[in-house]
């Protein structure tokens, strides 16, 4: 290559990466959007469909992964998992639950995680669990329970009650200020707490016989917010 287009070449290269994008071997560039097709992180599997396997592919093809681009797992996209799965020294049993995401998130797909996404990423994977006064996980929580999980998750320890994490789970904050990870207090004495998620919106465990659900932030009383990290 004539070294004119080289140094064009390293320079396209160069502002492709700055702005989070993928460039192969052959130059193409191509955006790393893997994150922005997820809702929630369920367990993907053969047959799965929609925005979750969609990101699961997306997320394989850039740890290196060929898979398909149709958000439908395939037989290949099983074969591919697995292949995943045993570089990490994980079981190859195909399917992407919650240990899997949490690799690609960390991986080549999602290089700038941080940990209030990590934060975020395991609430939405308890969407649908059980609530239970005093529950810790794995499949059943509390409030404040799935707060201290999420932020657990993200390497950062949470105190375990409502009041010991605002009072020592990391810097006050806002309403006006919040950001997605952020732990929300609620009611009088803060009683209840719950991830925020962006958009208004917070994951939290609320009461018996309630799955974990997000909800709308405006629909109990705010009464504070913490940033962990």
């Amino acid at each position: 290559m004539h070294p004119v287009l080289r140094s064009a070449a390293a320079l396209v290269a160069s502002l492709a990466l700055g702005a989070g994008i993928a460039v192969t071997s052959s130059g193409t560039a191509e955006a790393v959007t893997c994150r922005t097709q997820l809702s929630s992180y369920p367990t993907v599997k053969k047959g799965s469909k929609g925005s979750a396997a969609k990101a699961a592919e997306c997320l394989l093809r850039s740890s290196g992964y060929a898979t398909t681009r149709n958000g439908s797992i395939s037989a290949w996209d099983v074969k591919q998992i697995k292949a995943y799965e045993k570089k990490q020294g994980f079981t190859p049993d195909g399917v992407v639950g919650w240990r899997t995401w949490q690799r690609l998130l960390d991986g080549a797909g999602a290089r700038s995680t941080s940990k209030a996404d990590k934060a975020v990423a395991f609430a939405k994977a308890q969407l649908g669990d059980s609530y239970r006064y005093g529950g810790t996980g794995p499949s059943s929580w509390d409030c404040s329970g799935l707060t201290q999980g999420a932020w657990k998750a993200a390497g950062v320890s949470l105190p375990r009650t409502t009041q010991a994490q605002y009072s020592g789970g990391g810097k006050k904050v806002s309403k006006s200020q919040l950001k997605s990870g952020d732990v929300v207090f609620f009611y009088s004495g803060r009683s209840h707490a719950a991830i925020y998620v962006g958009g208004g919106y917070v994951i939290h465990a609320s009461r018996p016989g309630k799955p974990v659900q997000k909800v709308k932030m405006s629909t109990m009383p705010f009464n504070g917010a913490v940033r962990p990290a």
